[in-house]
């Protein structure tokens, strides 16, 4: 048997502390944080007898039966349902995620944020057929393996003046109260 899967893209500017959703305060206005995708798999001669996706931890779920079966990657949660045979998945990212590595803006020939900036959650899947025939498993297989790319979310400063205090005023403003941080936070020290 074969079993092949769409990868997906998810961004962590659509988290709840992400610019995507910070920047239109309306609740959920930013989706990015979740996408959707499908499997196919092929048996040739025989019948599907068990479709399976790894977790986090190495475990095998079986996601076989009809219905929503929930798999825990290493930064959300993969979602794959059956649905008289047509076999699609979700996923939604949990919390943004620190793992990200470019963290220089622009000085390195691109940006810091976004595709530039990605870390990946995989899901290896095999499927089994009615003679017990089965694809290798080893997630070593591009067709075998779900990839889901997060993006990076970053900080935007805004310019905060100018300000123009009468003389001998004591001025007291805060530097970040028109900044957006984005989804990792920002580090005031």
């Amino acid at each position: 048997p074969t079993v092949s899967v769409t990868d997906g893209t998810v961004d962590e500017k659509g988290l709840v502390d992400g610019s995507g959703e910070v920047a239109n305060p309306a609740p959920n206005t930013d989706n990015s944080e979740t996408t959707t995708g499908s499997f196919s798999y092929s048996t040739g001669n025989d019948t599907l007898a068990k479709l399976e996706v790894q977790d986090k931890d190495g475990v095998w779920i079986d996601v076989t039966s009809a219905g929503a079966h929930v798999v825990t990657g290493t930064y959300g949660t993969l979602t794959v349902t059956n649905t008289a045979g047509v076999y699609t998945w979700s996923y939604t990212l949990a919390d943004n995620t620190l793992n990200h590595t470019d963290t220089i803006a622009g000085g390195d020939g691109d940006s810091d944020r976004g595709t530039a900036d990605q870390v990946f959650d995989d899901f290896a899947t095999r499927a089994t057929d009615s003679d017990g025939d089965r694809t290798d498993g080893d997630g070593n297989s591009a067709g075998e393996t779900l990839r889901i790319s997060i993006n990076d979310d970053g900080p935007t400063a805004v310019a905060d003046g100018p300000l123009t205090p009468a003389e001998d005023t004591a001025v007291t403003f805060n530097a970040f109260a028109n900044d957006v941080f984005g989804a990792d936070g920002v580090d005031t020290d």
